[in-house]
């Protein structure tokens, strides 16, 4: 009856209606180049005829399909904002040559180069993004909206200026840089003396992850000249550098309401600030800054003469900040804030924030002798085979140390002197054969002389008997 009817055409229309989504969830290949491309008349579809201008490929997409955009090599001047605005899609923006080649330039308009609007999900790998400025409330090259989630790899930013960020401003969303160069950027105006970073600027609860690259020779008229972050959800930074800034307060870092913050293995040197926090300047976080620093290296950073200021760490109402005076084998430098280890063969050979550590191959808890496989100047020559380190070493995890005779592989295989001393035993030994062999066969000349001795006796007496 109708209800059959009803159930049919429902049916039909959610099997319409699950086909139009599969189709617009497919990722779909958008192709820019400057060569063979004449115009943007066309769709992009086709990467012999490509378009002619990043903009028109973004154009052509829509609100619920996944694109790629793939761009050749070039300086691609931009006549507007390259605005990425999806609610259920995902765009990949990459280049085929990497940034070197691929350069997107903003000398011909005001604000952002990039913009990532709220709830949409971008990644952008291999381009260096320069000349973008005179932007109001942006950042210099990007800008980053709520609930967005940014992926940049492999990305150079340089030679920008916004009024809150010269290079990126995270206005609450996710930013990942992976491998990227942050450098000679500049933030904020001479009338700005706050909240504006040189390099980045994360707040309204935005989160920044980078691994690897740098972030150098950046400026801010506020705080942060590497990097701001003003009420962060999260800060991590693994394996990076950061050098060169300046700033106010915090030239190489500014935290101000950070909920969560790891810093692992980054270099933080030769920062400038004009009040406190050459290298860190913490003004609260709801983390503790010294477990929060992990295998850091912070020195030479600098700041005019201020009392009670730190060149390299300055925190104000943080938890837990770096207290020096809990070094263990150094001594604390009060004006720097920081523990100068012991590095002597008296005193030993110390490393790390609290000089709790020895420098690399000495041995524990004296650090003044080297560790197994280890000698020569500071340790640093490998005399056997230690782990997977070295040329001299094998696959067993097992630290192990070679003998005179072997090298190499487990220790298995012979050693310079362990082919001589080889070669000798060779040589004795076939020279202790030839011994054998001759007393053997004089003994059988010997035998065969008193052999043919008693025959000739034999014979005669049988010639005796003859006659």
């Amino acid at each position: 009856g109708n209800g059959g009817a009803t159930s049919l055409i429902s049916f039909h229309v959610m099997l319409f209606l699950c086909c139009k989504i599969s189709i617009a969830l497919e990722t779909k290949n958008l192709y820019v180049a400057r060569h063979n491309a004449t115009d943007d008349r066309n769709d992009c579809l086709n990467s012999t005829i490509p378009c002619f201008t990043i903009e028109h490929a973004i154009d052509q997409l829509n609100q619920t399909e996944d694109a790629r955009i793939i761009v050749g090599d070039g300086t691609f001047f931009l006549e507007t904002p390259l605005q990425f605005e999806l609610l259920y899609g995902f765009i990949e923006l990459s280049s085929i040559s990497g940034s070197y080649s691929t350069i997107i330039d903003g000398s011909l308009i005001d604000g952002s180069c990039l913009h990532i609007y709220p709830s949409t999900r971008v990644t952008i790998s291999g381009f260096t993004v320069t000349n973008c400025r005179n932007g109001t409330n942006v950042g210099g090259a990007l800008t980053l909206e709520t609930n967005s989630t940014l992926v940049l790899q492999e990305m150079t930013f340089q030679h920008n200026q916004g009024d809150v960020a010269g290079g990126i401003w995270n206005n609450g969303g996710n930013l990942i840089c992976n491998n990227c160069t942050i450098r000679d950027n500049e933030g904020g105006s001479r009338n700005v003396t706050d909240d504006s970073s040189g390099g980045i600027l994360i707040d309204s609860k935005g989160s920044l992850t980078m691994r690897g690259g740098s972030i150098t020779n950046n400026t801010a008229s506020g705080f942060g000249g590497g990097i701001g972050c003003f009420d962060c959800a999260s800060l991590i930074i693994d394996q990076s550098v950061i050098r060169s800034n300046r700033a106010l307060k915090g030239g190489g870092i500014h935290l101000a309401n950070v909920d969560s913050i790891r810093i692992d293995a980054v270099i933080i040197e030769e920062n400038f600030a004009k009040i406190s926090g050459g290298g860190l300047q913490c003004d609260s976080a709801q983390t503790d800054i010294q477990n929060s620093l992990v295998g850091c290296t912070i020195r030479k950073n600098g700041i005019h003469h201020q009392s009670n200021a730190s060149a390299n760490i300055q925190c104000n109402g943080c938890r837990n900040c770096w207290d020096c005076n809990k070094c263990d084998d150094g001594i604390c430098d009060e004006v720097n804030s920081l523990c100068q280890c012991f590095n002597n063969s008296t005193r030993g050979y110390f490393s790390g924030m609290a000089c709790d550590k020895c420098h690399d191959n000495f041995a524990w808890p004296d650090c003044r002798s080297c560790q197994a496989g280890y000698g020569g100047h500071n340790c640093s020559v490998i005399v056997g085979c230690v782990g997977n380190k070295g040329p001299m070493c094998g696959t067993n995890p097992r630290s192990k140390v070679c003998g005179e005779m072997t090298m190499g592989r487990d220790c298995r295989d012979l050693s310079p002197f362990g082919y001589l001393v080889l070669a000798a035993i060779g040589v004795l030994g076939m020279m202790l054969i030839f011994v054998i062999v001759l007393a053997c066969l004089m003994r059988h000349l010997k035998r065969e002389k008193v052999k043919y001795g008693r025959l000739g006796e034999r014979m005669g007496v049988y010639e005796e008997e003859m006659t």
